[in-house]
C-alpha cells in the first residue's frame, strides 16, 4: 500500500500488545503492526526487518523502555519512537525526553486511546519522512550550485567556478583572460551591449534569461543574473535552465490535467495561499461539499467559515492560526461541521499539507475535503449499539462470561487430530487438561456474575476462578472442549459450582460463539443459570416415580392374586349353588378389577412419553372403538387430523374418553371425533346428558364419577396422559348439549399436521 508504515509494538503483556495491534489497523488502514514482547526481541526484529516507528511500553523485565530507546538511538538516531506506557510520572517523561523520545504517551482505558496514537504514530512518521525529503534536497541543491564568474572592467573572465565552466564545456584555466563575448552567440552579443550592459550600469543588477553558447557551438536558455561590485567588477550567475523551461511546460500541461481530474472525483480538493487570504484553486467536490460556488470561495475566502457550525468555529479558527505561524505539525488533519444550505447539518474531514519553496518556506497549502457525514452516522450507530450492548452485558440477569478461546481453540484442533475421542482423552489426561483449562482468557464478566458467585466485585472473581469450580465440572468441561473442538457453536451442560461462601449449587452452563468469532473462537459467551431448585424438583419426582412403581407393583401383585382367587372360587360357588348374592359379588369383583387396571394405569401413564410420530386419528380413532364395550353407540369422526404423538399414549386416551362418554352418556350415544378449528388440537364430543358447569373444574380428578359403576379414573388418567405430552385438555359443552373434550396444544406440543375430509360413522 503506498504510505504504508511498519509499526513495531513492544509490550511484555502480549493481550495489551495483540490490543494494539487489532486496533491500530482499524484506525488507520496504512498501518501494519508487529509485536514483541521484551526489548531484545524487538531489536532482534529492528534487524531483521524494516520498521517506520516503534511503540514501546515503559516497565518491561530485563531491559526498560529508557534503556531501549537509548539502544535504538545508538543505531538510527532519527527512528520515530513512542514511549507507550501505564507508569506515568515526571521522571519518566524526563529520562524519555533526555534520551530522544519522539512522543510520549499514558496508557489508558477505553478505546478513544488507540485513536490518538494512531494519529501520533502517523504524525510522527510523516514529519519524519517529510524532514528526511526536505535534508535530500538540501544536500542536493548543496551539491548543484549555480555557474559563478567575474569579469574585469574590459569584460574579462577573472574567475570563473567549475560549474560555470562545465556550463559552457571549457576547463576554467581555457576561460580566464577571455572575454565573455567568448560565451554567446553572435546574435546575442548587440543585445546584451545595447540592453543589458546599459541596464546593470545603470540600476547595478539585471536579471533574465539568455542563450548561452558552448564550446562544441551548441546553445542552452540559461537563468543570467549580473550584478557590479564597487570594484567596478561584473558578477554573473548562469544557470542552464533549459530542462527547467521544459519541466514548466510539462507542468503547466499536468495541471490542466490536474484539474480536469479534479473535477471527477468525489473528494473536495482546495489550493490557498499560506495565510489563507487567497483561493487560488477549487475543484467542484468543493462546491458540492460546501454548497459554494468556486467564485465564492475565491472572492472571500471568509465565505468557508460562514459555512462552519458555530460551535466548531472556534476551534478551526485556533487550526489555521497554528498553520500561518508555522506552528502545525504537518499534515493537519480536521473533522467539523458545516450548515450546507441545501443538505442541513454534514460532516467534513478536511487534510491539509504545505507546498514549500526552496528554502522550505510554506508557500501553499493544498487540501483535500471529504464528506464523512455518513461515517459520523455509522460511528454513532456504533456507539449507541454498544452502549446498549454493555447495558444489555451488565444488567443481564443471567451471570453471563466473555472469553478468549482462541490459543485454545488451536490446541483443541490439533489434539482432534491426533486421538479419536477427545472428552476421554481430557478426563484421562487431568495435568493435560488443566493446561489446556490455562490457555482460556476471560475478557470480561458482567455484575450480575459477581453476585451470582459471592464475589465482592469482578476483580476478585477473575482473581479466584478456582473458588468456583467444583471436581464436578471437569465431565462439563470436557464434554464443553470436545464440542468446541469439534467446531460447535453452542452447547449446553449441567455441573455444579460453589460460591465464595462454600456453598454447593447446581448450574446450568450456556456456551455461544457469535459468527464473527466462529474462526478462531475469539470472543465466546458462556452464560451460567441456577438450576438448584429445578434440580430438587427433579430428584423429588425421581422418588415420587419410584414410589408410583412400587404402589403399581403392589397393585399388580399383591391384590390381582387374591382377586382372582375370588374370582374363581365365585365361579365354583355358582356352579354348585344358586344364591341371589352371587351375582352381585360377580359385580364388585369386576368392579374391583377394573379399579386395579385403572390405577396402574393412572400409576405409569403419567410418565414423560416415548417416542413420538406422526399418528392418523383416521386410522387410530376406530381402532380405538372397538376395544371399547360400546354396546349401541355411535362414532362419528369429521375431518380427523393427524397429531405427533405416542402411538400408544393416544390409545389410553382416546379409549378412556370412549369409555367415560358411553359410561355417562348411555348405551345410545352419539360420539364425534374432528379436528378443532384453529388447527391446534382434536375434540372428542357426545350428545349425552353433559356435565354440569359447576363439575367442569373437577372432573378430572381422582375418583371423579357420576355413574355408580365408574371408577372415576379415566379422566385423570386423560388429563396425565395429555400432560405427559404437553397438551392440555378442557370440557366444555357439545353442540348437541352434551359433554365435549378439547385437547390443544402450540406448534411444538400438539402439531396437526395433515387434514383428513373424510366423514366415517360406525
Amino acid at each position: 500500500m503506498e504510505g504504508s508504515i511498519r509499526v513495531l509494538v513492544v509490550d511484555d503483556e502480549p493481550p495489551l500488545a495483540r490490543l494494539v495491534a487489532e486496533y491500530l489497523p482499524r484506525e488507520d488502514d496504512r498501518l501494519t503492526v508487529e509485536t514483541a514482547t521484551d526489548a531484545h526481541e524487538g531489536l532482534d526484529r529492528l534487524e531483521q526487518t524494516t520498521i517506520d516507528c516503534v511503540v514501546s511500553d515503559y516497565d518491561m523485565p530485563g531491559m526498560d523502555g529508557i534503556e531501549f530507546l537509548e539502544t535504538v538511538r545508538d543505531a538510527n538516531p532519527t527512528l520515530p519512537f513512542i514511549l507507550y506506557t501505564g507508569k506515568g510520572s515526571e521522571e519518566v517523561a524526563g529520562d524519555a525526553i533526555s534520551a530522544g523520545v519522539t512522543d510520549y504517551l499514558q496508557k489508558e482505558t477505553g478505546t478513544d486511546q488507540y485513536t490518538l496514537l494512531a494519529n501520533r504514530i502517523t504524525n510522527a512518521v510523516e514529519r519524519t519522512r517529510a524532514e528526511q525529503a526536505r535534508d535530500r534536497h538540501l544536500a542536493a541543491i548543496e551539491n548543484a550550485t549555480e555557474g559563478i564568474s567575474i569579469l574585469d572592467a574590459d569584460g574579462r573572465f577573472v574567475y570563473v567556478n567549475e560549474t560555470y565552466a562545465d556550463l559552457y564545456g571549457y576547463d576554467t584555466a581555457e576561460l580566464l583572460g577571455e572575454h565573455w563575448e567568448l560565451v554567446y552567440p553572435d546574435e546575442e552579443i548587440p543585445v546584451a551591449r545595447e540592453q543589458i550592459l546599459p541596464t546593470v550600469e545603470r540600476e547595478r543588477y539585471w536579471h533574465g534569461e539568455t542563450t548561452g553558447l558552448r564550446a562544441d557551438g551548441s546553445t542552452f536558455v540559461e537563468d543570467h543574473t549580473l550584478a557590479t561590485t564597487d570594484d567596478g567588477e561584473l558578477i554573473c550567475v548562469v544557470s542552464d535552465i533549459s530542462d527547467r523551461k521544459a519541466q514548466a511546460s510539462e507542468l503547466h500541461r499536468l495541471r490542466e490535467r490536474f484539474e480536469r481530474f479534479a473535477d471527477v472525483v468525489p473528494n473536495g480538493f482546495f489550493l490557498v495561499s499560506a495565510d489563507y487570504s487567497e483561493t487560488y484553486f477549487v475543484n467542484s467536490g468543493i462546491e458540492d461539499i460546501y454548497g459554494i460556488s468556486a467564485a465564492e470561495a475565491a472572492a472571500d475566502p471568509e465565505t468557508w467559515l460562514r459555512h462552519v457550525h458555530p460551535d466548531d468555529r472556534t476551534e478551526l479558527r485556533q487550526s489555521l492560526r497554528r498553520q500561518q505561524c508555522g506552528s502545525a505539525e504537518w499534515p493537519v488533519e480536521q473533522t467539523f461541521r458545516i450548515q450546507h444550505p441545501a443538505h442541513g447539518l454534514r460532516w467534513v474531514l478536511t487534510r491539509v499539507q504545505p507546498i514549500r519553496d526552496q528554502t522550505s518556506a510554506v508557500v501553499e497549502l493544498a487540501g483535500v475535503a471529504t464528506d464523512v457525514t455518513a461515517r459520523k452516522r455509522r460511528e454513532a450507530d456504533l456507539d449507541a449499539a454498544r452502549e446498549r450492548y454493555e447495558s444489555l452485558f451488565e444488567n443481564n440477569p443471567l451471570a453471563i462470561w466473555e472469553e478468549d478461546f482462541s490459543e485454545t481453540k488451536a490446541r483443541l484442533d490439533d489434539l482432534r487430530d491426533e486421538v479419536e475421542d477427545v472428552e476421554t482423552y481430557l478426563l484421562a489426561h487431568p495435568d493435560e487438561f488443566r493446561q489446556l483449562l490455562a490457555t482460556v482468557d476471560v475478557i470480561d464478566v458482567n455484575q450480575n456474575a459477581v453476585e451470582y458467585y459471592g464475589a465482592e466485585s469482578k476483580q476478585d472473581l477473575l482473581d479466584s476462578l478456582d473458588r468456583v469450580f467444583t471436581e464436578d465440572a471437569y465431565e462439563v468441561l470436557a464434554a464443553e472442549f470436545a464440542a468446541i473442538a469439534n467446531g460447535d457453536r453452542r452447547f449446553r451442560g449441567d455441573t455444579v459450582y460453589r460460591s465464595f461462601d462454600g456453598e454447593r449449587h447446581d448450574e446450568m452452563l450456556d456456551l455461544y460463539v457469535p459468527e464473527s468469532a466462529a474462526e478462531d473462537y475469539s470472543h465466546v459467551f458462556i452464560t451460567g443459570t441456577d438450576i438448584t431448585e429445578r434440580k430438587r424438583k427433579e430428584r423429588e419426582l425421581r422418588r415420587e416415580r419410584d414410589r408410583l412403581d412400587e404402589f403399581a407393583g403392589f397393585v399388580s401383585h399383591d391384590l390381582r392374586g387374591p382377586l382372582s382367587i375370588a374370582s374363581g372360587y365365585l365361579e365354583l360357588a355358582c356352579t354348585e349353588c344358586e344364591s341371589d348374592a352371587l351375582p352381585a359379588i360377580g359385580r364388585a369383583l369386576d368392579r374391583m378389577d377394573q379399579l386395579i387396571t385403572d390405577l396402574l394405569t393412572l400409576a405409569r401413564e403419567g410418565e414423560t412419553v416415548g417416542a413420538v410420530a406422526p399418528v392418523s386419528l383416521c386410522d387410530l380413532v376406530p381402532r380405538c372403538w372397538q376395544h371399547v364395550e360400546t354396546a349401541e353407540a355411535r362414532l362419528v369422526v369429521e375431518s380427523p387430523p393427524t397429531v405427533s404423538a405416542d402411538r400408544s399414549r393416544l390409545t389410553t386416551l382416546l379409549e378412556n374418553l370412549f369409555r367415560n362418554a358411553v359410561e355417562h352418556g348411555g348405551t345410545d350415544v352419539t360420539i364425534t371425533v374432528g379436528e378443532l378449528v384453529d388447527g391446534e388440537g382434536f375434540y372428542v364430543a357426545d350428545d349425552g346428558p353433559g356435565i354440569p358447569r359447576a363439575d367442569r373444574s373437577t372432573v378430572f380428578e381422582a375418583g371423579y364419577s357420576k355413574h355408580s359403576d365408574g371408577t372415576g379414573l379415566g379422566l385423570a388418567i386423560v388429563e396425565q396422559i395429555a400432560e405427559a405430552h404437553g397438551w392440555e385438555v378442557s370440557v366444555t359443552e357439545s353442540t348437541h348439549g352434551g359433554a365435549r373434550f378439547e385437547v390443544t396444544g402450540d406448534d411444538t406440543g400438539l402439531e396437526t399436521t395433515t387434514r383428513n375430509e373424510t366423514r366415517n360413522t360406525h
